[in-house]
């Protein structure tokens, strides 16, 4: 009867050790799954933060060419400018002299009728 409670109590305890095992191989495969899925996981978002960033350097060279091409229009801009100051100095200039010209030709006008009376 002795060895009957031995026999008992060790398949018990083999019985509890095997439920214990196949918990523990439970938890791991749960565990594995959920390895496995956050390493999608982290695949996915790794890919979306890699989309972005190429997304960003795209954005970032457009936004420097726009600059460029701001630069080169303000630049434009004040040669433009410039050569628009230029232009009325010159138009003011020859003004000036057809004005000059104008009342020379209209003194020797007049000299000449005077002369001629």
């Amino acid at each position: 009867e002795v060895e009957n409670h031995r026999i008992a109590a060790e398949t018990h305890r083999t019985a509890r050790l095997t439920a214990a095992v196949e918990d523990l191989r439970s938890q791991l495969e749960s565990v594995r799954a959920s390895l496995t899925k956050t390493e999608v996981a982290l695949r996915e978002a790794t890919y979306r933060v890699n989309a972005h960033a190429v997304r960003t350097d795209a954005a970032e060279a457009e936004v420097s060419g726009i600059k460029i091409d701001l630069e080169e229009a303000r630049a434009d801009a004040a040669s433009a400018r410039a050569d628009l100051a230029a232009a009325r100095k010159e138009v003011s200039t020859h003004s000036e002299r057809a004005n000059t010209a104008e009342a020379d030709a209209e003194a020797s006008a007049e000299d000449a009728a005077a002369s001629r009376a």
